[in-house]
């Protein structure tokens, strides 16, 4: 059983099939415009999963600014209170073999026909901080972030759905091997490698909306040796939502 923390506090893992099988912690487009209201209803679903809030890790995305200002602030200090240790402004959670590291780059009032997020500099230099701290030696440090560490593939479209600064993320990615990215937005399933590395870095998830025809896909990594290894499970989406007790998964290697 491995260990964790928030800020050096230590507890232990959850029991799942690895204790460093890491899911996805970015789920995109979780309230549909960031209202209180939308955020009591995101807590409700969340304490009545059962899991322990402090082995969830919760990130902003684009929809979580659409609504008045400091809505995600106020949630984190009121319904999502049980998250605050892993999910607030500097908060770094410490397993055995990896280090999550929550990173908004929510945008706050911006028109809701514009999707842009924003990776801010004191934020990338907090993840090269601790990527340089005894405590990530050996472990992968991963960060969860909403929108894409890289510019928007269609130029035209940069400055609706681009991201500001999200380029100096990615130099990181470049500078440091054990630092890997898991984010959403994209609403489709990627695996990155940066050219000359063994391992790939980058990780998105599709949207569960997105995912509801054809099943829901769930990504679970294992943290190993300062890299994340990727394990795949597919399961409906009803499953997990509609049993009595928590659904097994069978693991099986990517691509295997």
């Amino acid at each position: 059983m491995g260990s964790r923390g928030s800020q050096g506090s230590q507890g232990s893992l959850p029991n799942l099939e690895n204790p460093e099988n890491l899911p996805n912690p970015e789920n995109p487009e979780n309230p549909e415009d960031g209202t209180d209201a939308q955020f009591e209803v995101l807590a409700e679903v969340l304490h009545a999963s059962g899991l322990d809030p402090e082995t969830v890790t919760i990130v902003p995305g684009n929809h979580d600014g659409y609504g008045s200002p400091g809505a995600w602030d106020r949630a984190l200090r009121g319904p999502l209170r049980a998250f605050w240790s892993t999910c607030a402004p500097g908060a770094c959670t410490v397993l055995s073999e990896a280090v999550i590291v929550p990173l908004s780059t929510m945008i706050e009032g911006q028109w809701i026909t514009h999707s842009r997020g924003f990776v801010r500099e004191h934020d990338v230099f907090s993840v090269r901080r601790i990527a340089s701290d005894p405590i990530s030696r050996g472990r992968a440090v991963v960060v969860a972030q909403h929108h894409p560490p890289s510019r928007h593939p269609i130029f035209a479209l940069e400055w609706i759905d681009g991201v500001t600064n999200g380029p100096a993320m990615n130099d990181l990615l470049r500078e440091r091997t054990r630092v890997h990215v898991v984010h959403g937005h994209i609403h489709r399933q990627t695996t990155k490698r940066l050219a000359g590395r063994s391992h790939a870095q980058v990780f998105s998830t599709a949207s569960v909306r997105d995912e509801f025809v054809r099943g829901l896909s769930l990504r679970l990594y294992k943290a190993e040796e300062g890299t994340l290894q990727e394990l795949t499970a597919n399961v409906p989406l009803l499953e997990p939502l509609t049993a009595g007790r928590p659904a097994r998964l069978t693991l099986a290697p990517a691509g295997g």
